[in-house]
């Protein structure tokens, strides 16, 4: 049977797509004319990428099983940047990457502990980094050079109480009762810098964010498909007041008006992309790619690889911007004005003799440092809001050196730095400002979100997206997070996040910067996996072949085609079921499920909101389980995702469990380890339910 994944079904919509066996692709022409050769080895592993009637876009080499421990791994990468080597410990975890940009070479190092959690980070300037972890797996304490998280503390529900920065400070969240708001967060407070409660409205909407110490309001209004109709926030135009209407077209669900701005859609072949703003107009090409932005009395060029990433911008006539990606699709460089920064992650980045990194608490980023080799800088800490939004800078001595202020959509609608004069590199603001995403808002007026960019100024996105979203409004895909940008971030520019009291989660999910090589090791301690997966956020985003970890003691994993595995997953169903629990509607991702969630709505529901699940449940509710997938991979289903649970007759609910890279079902508490036998034995399980197909 030949398979057409998701993720290739949604690339090929203006495409022609060849396809062999076992779902993996020979080549592809897409609507520019541009041609993606994959080759193959016997194992049907891929082992290089070319193209061809494109822009240039350099060749792809993949090399595996080199080394101790690389047997059945991906060890090495070759692209137009440069070169990537990982190197493996026994269990599979990546030890070792050696990564080579533009002939500069940068090697991280990890250790791990007994959980197969990050223990210690190398970082390429030599500074170990230790991360320590309680024993619910999530971090407690962050150091290195410095004591940047002296210490995190979590209520019982593994929601982020405390967070202790090296410089004195300390961040602490209040929540809602979980019988009011489902548990929401309620109040963020770092000292006397800052101070914000939320309120919601009865679907989970915030409805206000009052901000304490600069006595500041902002107000916020939804329509029925809760996409934002108003924003405003009192006081000064000086210190960020604004007032603001958003209107949408009731044909195609377009942004229609932003404030003082009317957007209008004139493609007849892109009908989500817009053309004009204000006098501003906007051209796409084949692919739906924006390659023409006219702001103003200037011309920007926006110029495409033939993997659809923005390679080149140029000003009227002059290139002000040029990025080099590997061969996984991340930006390893780039070039701006003239000046040449080599990125690793989002951890580490090389311009010159100037060096720039950054420290993470889980998936927050709360310290920096930058210098200028071999002179140091102190660190900086900074302070975030409930988008991870870089909010507040504060100097080693808890003394605010800057802060920014955002508008909905990520416009900035204050700024203030009171820095030193005489810091070595000159300070400036960090680039990762709104919703921790890297800006280059000054040079071109785009934000950078790794698949793609996005234009705050009207609220999309430049191209389309390639991961179509679930729901209705999921059919604009230059569409920015639903329209509803207060409740939700786009971490990687494909998934739309429900961000709202989910600090829970935020504590102790992977990042971008956890070393998960791609594909993952093979023998990675979770039931689970996807061939694509968006580790750099919340988890949830996965590929459309799932891998069914063996824990029988064949220490194999077995690749399951999505449409065997949800058929598989309806039978699994049934069998918990009959064992007197409540099972959601489980084929193809639908939310029906046979007992509300407590204090959840469709749209907690909808969107995975871990209060709806994770809450004290009554004695008398079922179990729910709920997925956490990203929005746009709606073919998988349930059992391939973090899952909740409350057990019958329990008051509260079962451990968390996160399937990617995470030792999810083994530390499931269920309870009945009859009951769930399956669980730790998934592949025996598998392996019979196919017999049985085939005896049929």
């Amino acid at each position: 049977m030949i398979r057409l994944t998701t993720k290739w079904r949604n690339a090929c919509v203006n495409s022609k797509c060849i396809i062999r066996l076992f779902s993996d692709f020979k080549f592809q022409t897409d609507a520019r004319g541009c041609v993606t050769n994959i080759a193959y080895d016997e194992l049907n592993r891929p082992t290089g990428k070319t193209y061809s009637g494109c822009p240039t876009t350099g060749a792809v080499t993949y090399t595996y099983d080199a080394g101790t421990n690389g047997k059945g791994r991906r060890t090495s990468m070759t692209d137009a940047s440069g070169s990537t080597s990982w190197l493996y410990d026994s269990r599979g975890r990546v030890t070792k990457e050696t990564k080579v940009i533009a002939s500069v070479s940068f090697v991280t190092e990890w250790t791990y502990n007994l959980a197969d959690l990050p223990e210690t980070m190398k970082y390429p300037d030599g500074e170990i980094v230790t991360t320590g972890y309680n024993n619910n797996m999530l971090p407690t304490d962050v150091s290195g050079a410095d004591n940047y998280v002296p210490s995190m503390t979590y209520d019982s529900a593994g929601r982020l109480l405390t967070r202790a920065l090296g410089n004195g400070l300390t961040q602490n969240y209040v929540y809602y009762p979980w019988n009011q708001q489902g548990g929401r967060l309620h109040t963020l407070v770092a000292g006397n810098l800052q101070n914000l409660s939320y309120a919601y409205d009865s679907v989970g909407n915030i409805t206000s964010i009052a901000d304490s110490i600069n006595s500041q309001t902002q107000s916020f209004d939804y329509d029925a498909l809760d996409r934002l109709t108003s924003a405003s926030a009192n006081g000064e135009p000086g210190q960020g007041a604004y007032d603001e209407t958003y209107q949408y077209d009731p044909a195609t669900g377009n942004l229609k008006v932003k404030g003082d701005m009317t957007l209008d859609y004139f493609d007849s072949s892109h009908v989500h992309a817009v053309t004009n703003a204000n006098g501003n107009t906007y051209s796409y090409d084949s692919n739906g790619n924006q390659t023409t932005r006219h702001i103003g009395n200037d011309t920007f060029h926006l110029i495409y690889d033939a993997e659809n990433r923005l390679v080149e911008v140029k000003k009227n006539v002059t290139t002000i911007a040029e990025f080099t990606f590997d061969g996984d699709g991340k930006r390893v460089m780039s070039v701006i004005d003239g000046e040449t920064i080599r990125f690793v992650g989002g951890y580490y980045e090389r311009k010159g003799s100037q060096i720039t990194k950054y420290y993470m608490a889980g998936a927050a980023r709360v310290a920096m440092r930058k210098y200028t080799i071999p002179q140091s800088m102190t660190v900086e800490y900074m302070l975030g809001d409930h988008l991870g939004s870089t909010s507040i800078t504060t100097d080693s001595n808890g003394a605010m050196v800057s802060e920014m202020r955002y508008k909905p959509w990520g416009e900035l609608r204050y700024t203030w730095t009171d820095a030193p004069a005489s810091t070595s590199p000159t300070y400036e603001l960090t680039r990762y400002q709104y919703t921790g995403q890297y800006s280059y808002d000054v040079e071109f007026g785009l934000k950078y979100y790794g698949a793609r960019f996005y234009d705050s100024a009207v609220g999309r996105f430049v191209s389309a997206d390639t991961v179509i979203p679930e729901g209705t409004q999921g059919y604009d895909r230059y569409a920015y997070v639903y329209n509803n940008p207060l409740r939700y971030n786009d971490p990687t520019g494909h998934c739309p996040l429900c961000l709202v009291g989910m600090l829970v989660i935020m504590a102790f999910v992977l990042t971008a910067d956890t070393p998960v090589a791609s594909p993952p090791p093979t023998n990675y301690p979770a039931n689970v996996y996807g061939g694509e997966g968006c580790s750099s956020s919340l988890p949830g985003c996965f590929g459309d072949v799932v891998v069914l970890k063996d824990f029988s003691g064949h220490g194999e994993d077995n690749p399951i085609p999505i449409e065997e595995f949800n058929e598989f997953a309806d039978e699994v169903a049934e069998d918990l079921n009959s064992h007197d629990l409540t099972w959601p509607g489980i084929s193809a991702g639908r939310q029906a499920y046979d007992t509300p969630f407590y204090n959840g709505g469709e749209s907690e529901r909808r969107t995975g909101d871990p209060n709806a699940q994770a809450g004290f449940y009554p004695a008398d509710q079922q179990v729910c389980i709920e997925t956490l997938r990203c929005s746009g991979r709606s073919e998988i289903n349930y059992i391939a995702q973090g899952m909740w649970g409350a057990a019958v007759g329990e008051p509260k609910p079962i451990t968390i469990s996160i399937t990617i890279g995470w030792k999810g079902w083994e530390y499931f508490d269920w309870p009945s380890e009859d009951t769930f036998f399956w669980l730790q034995y998934g592949y025996d399980y598998y392996q019979q339910w196919l017999e049985e197909q085939e005896a049929e």
